[in-house]
């Protein structure tokens, strides 16, 4: 197994496994997301996550086979009224793909992070999950992820 920071010639690997986890959401949930597409949205937003000093895309290879990916964040978060200043780490995707789950693939890239927030001093890594995705709540579970804070929605019909 090898983890690589991502670069612009990583964009069709990278879509490829965007797709899988993009499906997922737009099909549970196309009043929110769209359908994986790669236009120029898809190349400017993760030409913005390559290029940020504290964005961090990682893809993972079994051999030459990318199985999955991890984009993190490192924010510094300064005090204020409400919390003290604190650096985080914040999960903002991960992805394994079908064939990997289950075999530990998912776990290396969440050790990956938390060896970096080891290496950072950094106490806290966080991430959110949408609640049909009960497959990924049970991983992040697994991994000693808990839920300390739930946003919730409410429709206007009509």
């Amino acid at each position: 197994m090898k983890l690589s920071p991502a670069t612009k010639k990583d964009y069709d690997v990278l879509f490829e496994l965007f797709s899988e986890i993009q499906t997922l959401h737009y099909e549970t949930r196309p009043d929110i997301f769209k359908p994986a597409k790669r236009d120029n949205f898809f190349n400017e937003y993760f030409d913005r996550v390559i290029e940020s000093e504290n964005h961090h895309l990682i893809i993972g290879y079994d051999d030459d086979t990318p199985f999955g990916y991890i984009y993190y964040v490192i924010n510094h978060l300064p005090q204020n009224i409400y919390r003290p200043e604190k650096r985080v780490i914040y999960i903002n995707h991960i992805l394994v793909t079908k064939s990997y789950q289950g075999k530990g693939f998912g776990q290396a890239l969440i050790n990956h992070v938390r060896d970096i927030a080891r290496k950072e001093t950094i106490k806290e890594i966080g991430l959110d999950v949408w609640t049909f995705n009960e497959k990924a709540i049970g991983f992040f579970n697994k991994q000693g992820f808990s839920a300390y804070n739930q946003i919730m929605w409410h429709e206007i019909p009509g």
